[in-house]
């Protein structure tokens, strides 16, 4: 499960690589600025941006997921250990109070 969160986390930073080498973060700031045409690498490029903004995005939610289930399995273990080790000692004491009864002779 860390090796999936790991491997959704490199593959954000990769998306987020290819834009920052090919400047498209400070074009992206230009097209929102200027609605003019001035910047005629809008049409093709911004789509090809906006595909990888959606990319991150499901990324995000696919890594937000993973973290959520792995969150969840931690509290399932902790429940299950907590469960374990009041079992044992109500068993012990069970145990206990059994002895006793059989060495007082009642």
């Amino acid at each position: 499960m860390i090796i999936q969160i790991v491997v959704e986390v490199l593959g954000i930073f990769e998306i987020a690589m290819v834009e920052v080498k090919q400047g498209n973060i400070s074009k992206y700031f230009c097209a929102n600025m200027s609605l003019s045409t001035e910047c005629d690498w809008c049409s093709g490029k911004r789509l090809n941006m906006l595909i990888r903004k959606s990319e991150i995005e499901n990324s995000l939610k696919r890594l937000d997921r993973l973290i959520q289930e792995v969150l969840m399995a931690t509290a399932i273990n902790v429940t299950q250990k907590v469960i374990r080790a009041v079992d044992d000692k109500v068993t012990l004491a069970d145990t206990v109070a059994t002895n006793d009864k059989v060495i007082s002779g009642a």
